[in-house]
């Protein structure tokens, strides 16, 4: 449950950083459109590509999908029969570089992330926001985390991460703007039930 709130405050800090850039009509990933796509068309999809899926529910479909030339696990998760939410994690232990045979295929984070940062440049124009924060670890260690967003006119999001969960771990998420509505609900209502 903890990564709804994470999209949510991610997300809601961008918007309000948000600079006058001109937004991407529509923002998808692998020609899934967020609030458009459906489970049949992902398996589609899964079907007519080199992509290990597995239906785990009706409401979610896992596997392994082909993205920037990275083979990584992701999650496409559906409400209402459409698109929510896509969420893929990157780095040495989930990604494999499907374009270079001769090199090692475990590739770091940060390679992919700065890959997939310039090919959605490529493709939509220069984000929305892009911040960057330390992050910490018990020895005091400190590490960059960079997050990278679009927003497309309908208020569909794009969030890249070069750090999530672990130093050698990134993501993305693709989420509706459904998805952002309900979970800002939710948030705002655990916000009112605090007690002090």
């Amino acid at each position: 449950m903890i990564w709804k709130y994470l999209f949510f405050l991610t997300a809601s800090l961008c918007v309000f950083a948000t600079s006058a850039k001109a937004e991407p009509e529509q923002i998808d990933v692998i020609g899934f459109v967020p609030g458009v796509s459906t489970p049949s068309q992902v398996r589609e999809f899964c079907q007519n590509t080199p992509t290990e899926c597995v239906q785990e529910s009706g409401s979610e479909i896992g596997g392994y999908f082909l993205v920037g030339g990275y083979k990584m696990p992701c999650r496409a998760r559906f409400s209402n029969g459409y698109l929510s939410l896509f969420y893929c994690y990157f780095g040495k232990e989930y990604s494999f570089d499907m374009t270079n045979s001769s090199s090692s295929p475990f590739i770091s984070n940060d390679k992919v992330f700065l890959t997939l940062v310039e090919g959605f440049r490529k493709k939509f124009g220069r984000e929305t926001n892009s911040t960057d924060k330390t992050l910490r670890n018990r020895l005091g260690t400190g590490y960059t985390q960079t997050i990278v967003v679009w927003r497309d006119k309908k208020e569909n999001y794009l969030i890249i991460r070069n750090i999530d969960g672990k130093v050698d771990e990134g993501s993305f998420s693709l989420i509706s703007a459904h998805k952002m509505k309900e979970d800002e609900k939710e948030y705002e209502e655990k916000e009112r039930q605090r007690k002090f």
